[in-house]
């Protein structure tokens, strides 16, 4: 790839940001100022979105399914994050779970959306200042227990940062050298009590990244 297509890549990739951000602003303008915010994650083994604690935010699992709901005095925006794929019928099941966040109610005061792994958009990302963070597998327990796993185990993980320094997207990736790429940033932890860290920055990562 030449300079010239490197630029124009470059180009688009902000270009699609830029309309990203646009999309972000006018939500939160909906919204107003003195929004609240909660986090459920689904407890798929009994039926029913469960509130997590605010330092579980933006720490999610790959095999389950979230929500993110905020409320605003003019606007409230419902949010369902879908780690697994679904076929047809577990797609269109997951509409119980919003209805029960929203107790059943259905008004165009009221926004829904499903967004899958790994098509995050800014105005999800932003919510979480300190990266949203995607775990592999389910969840098994407390965050303290993933966090203790990953310093006595070790792990890799891949930072994306399409949209600034205040939307970042931290997944935990297989522990391998063949993931490793010149387009992104990874973060290792060794397996000896997460003492060290490594960093590797492609050179097409950004600045953020």
């Amino acid at each position: 790839m030449d300079a010239a297509q490197t630029a124009t890549g470059a180009a688009e990739v902000e270009k699609l940001a830029n309309k990203q951000r646009e999309a972000a602003k006018a939500l939160f303008d909906q919204l107003g100022e003195d929004y609240k915010m909660e986090m459920y994650w689904v407890d798929q083994a009994n039926d029913k979105p469960v509130p997590l604690d605010k330092e579980e935010w933006g720490h999610v699992y790959s095999d389950e399914l979230y929500i993110v709901d905020l409320k605003g005095k003019r606007h409230r925006y419902v949010l369902m994050w879908m780690g697994p794929k679904l076929d047809a019928e577990q797609y269109g099941y997951t509409s119980k779970y919003m209805d029960i966040i929203t107790n059943f109610e259905n008004s165009n005061l009221i926004t829904r959306q499903r967004v899958r792994k790994g098509h995050e958009e800014e105005s999800l990302l932003s919510l979480f200042p300190k990266g949203f963070i995607i775990y592999q597998g389910k969840r098994t327990g407390p965050l303290s227990h993933k966090i203790e796993s990953i310093k006595q185990e070790g792990s890799l993980f891949r930072i994306q940062a399409p949209f600034g320094d205040s939307a970042r997207a931290i997944e935990q990736v297989s522990q391998t050298c063949d993931l490793l790429n010149s387009g992104d940033a990874f973060i290792l932890s060794s397996d000896k009590g997460g003492d060290s860290v490594y960093l590797w920055l492609g050179e097409g990562a950004n600045e953020a990244e």
